[in-house]
């Protein structure tokens, strides 16, 4: 489960994602009293790749990124901006792959799936989530250093 680390990483290091949400990257739930836009992630499924002799420390998991806004046109750009973080396609730009955060190496990242998100939160009054959800399948391996 070390690819989820990795998809994090990847997005505070992205100088667009982090000058939209700075550090409000949270694991499977946005803090109640967060400011938008943010981004909340998770692990959808898994899939470890094993030989015969077991485990092979590969894994290729479908981490959902959700990105929240205020408003929906809010939550579309930072969904583009984590799209371009996560598998560079400006003109010019290396694929970006392989690359290292921290003791995790990604191979690479697909697209896999988008859908678009809206969530009351409880309360008279209480904020409304409202964005788009991205899955990513992450090839990602754990290296011991």
């Amino acid at each position: 489960m070390y690819a989820e680390k990795a998809v994090r990483a990847r997005l505070l290091a992205d100088l667009e994602v982090f000058g939209l949400v700075g550090s409000r990257i949270y694991p499977v739930v946005i803090p109640q009293a967060s400011t938008y836009p943010a981004i909340a992630y998770q692990r959808i499924s898994g899939v470890h790749e094993q030989s015969q002799d077991g485990l092979s420390g590969l894994e290729h998991p479908r981490i959902q990124v959700s990105c929240y806004g205020n408003e929906y046109a809010e939550g579309q750009r930072l969904a583009e901006a984590v799209k371009l973080a996560m598998i560079p396609q400006r003109s010019g730009e290396s694929s970006g792959f392989p690359y290292s955060a921290g003791n995790v190496e990604v191979q690479g990242v697909a697209l896999e799936d988008d859908a678009d998100l809206f969530e009351l939160t409880e309360g008279e009054g209480a904020p409304r989530q409202i964005g788009v959800a991205l899955d990513f399948e992450v090839w990602a391996t754990e290296t011991t250093n």
